[in-house]
């Protein structure tokens, strides 16, 4: 994956956890799955064949959607519907890239919590930004399921909430504390 981004070795975490690049790990993993002609019979579709055009609402109705959108979605993308092993293969790759994703962004933010010296009073609100926090079937449960695992009962204290333009946000707070020195 980071081979082929346009910034190799730079940006890593965000590689492994965000929805931009989720679809690409998912390509990845189905190209392999082809390659040891475990999926569609060992041909590979067009729509694997490249870079970007394997897009993140496939893997949301691929994980999540019903078999008559999956079927929908297939005869647009492959021009014809999914065997019964192949919707459960692709359900799964989809499923497994989400699910490493939130248990990657999950450590990630536990250590934050931990290097920042814990949250004043047992608590902590995570602002969190992205279309995959907000729309990935699961993605949010999978992330809090994480986030207990590793807190264990100070995960009760941790808040995940939607933010909407985290950056800019961000920025601001930045500028407010760099101007007030």
């Amino acid at each position: 994956l980071d081979g082929e981004s346009g910034n190799i070795g730079h940006q890593l975490a965000e590689k492994m956890i965000s929805g931009k690049y989720l679809p690409q790990m998912a390509r990845l993993l189905v190209k392999d799955l082809v390659k040891k002609e475990k999926l569609f019979g060992g041909r590979l579709p067009e729509i694997f064949r490249h870079k970007d055009t394997f897009k993140a609402w496939y893997m949301d109705v691929f994980e999540a959607g019903s078999e008559k959108e999956v079927n929908k979605v297939a005869r647009e993308i492959f021009g014809k519907a999914l065997t019964t092993e192949e919707r459960l293969v692709l359900a799964l790759v989809c499923h497994a890239v989400a699910r490493r994703s939130a248990r990657i962004a999950a450590a990630l933010i536990a250590g934050s919590l931990t290097m920042g010296e814990r949250r004043a009073a047992g608590k902590a609100t995570v602002a969190i930004d992205g279309a995959l926090f907000e729309k990935y079937p699961g993605y949010h449960r999978m992330l809090e399921e994480a986030i207990h695992e590793l807190e264990g009962s100070a995960a009760k204290g941790i808040s995940l909430k939607l933010t909407k333009d985290g950056s800019g946000i961000g920025a601001a707070v930045i500028a407010a504390v760099v101007s007030a020195n």
